[in-house]
This record gives structure tokens, sequence and C-alpha cells, in this order.
């Protein structure tokens, strides 16, 4: 349920948790994410993540999960390669 008021904003029920529960979930995943490779990697690495994800829960043909897995391997492919080049540019 959301409440406003002239003051604020209040927000309760059990859907909210869930949703807090996900968001602190995914927050723990970036900050790990962030501190093993970094922010960008992170930040894109989840994003993706969350493709897969809205992807997972639709029903696709084989050759769908084949075409949009292998695009989903291509683009963490080029997050990595991207942090790998920043990691090197910034050692030097």
């Amino acid at each position: 349920m959301i409440k406003i008021s002239d003051e604020c904003v209040h927000i309760e029920g059990m859907m909210l948790d869930v949703i807090l529960d996900l968001a602190r979930a995914i927050a723990a995943v970036h900050k790990s994410a962030e501190a093993t490779y970094d922010k960008e990697f992170s930040d894109e690495a989840v994003v993706l993540a969350g493709r897969i994800a809205e992807f997972a829960w639709g029903e696709h043909s084989d050759d769908e999960i084949d075409e949009t897995l292998s695009l989903h391997v291509k683009e963490l492919e080029r997050i990595a390669d991207e942090c790998i080049e920043r990691k090197k540019v910034n050692d030097k």
C-alpha cells in the first residue's frame, strides 16, 4: 500500500519486502563484483543478469533460447574484455 501525505510517502506491504530483499541481494552482488573487478563491469554485469532473468521467465523456443544465450555470452565477453583493458590502463 502507498500512503501519500504533504510530508512524506509511506510504502508498506509484503511485495515491498520481497522487492527490498531482492534489491539488497542485487546490491550485495554488485558490491562484490565491484570489489573484484570494477564499477563499470559491476554495473553492466548486473544489468545483463537482469535481462537474462527476465528472459528466463518467458516461454521461448529452443532456437530463441540458443540465440539469446549466445548474444548474452557475447555481451558478457565484451564487458569482461573492457574491464581487462581498463585494468591494463589503470595499472600503467
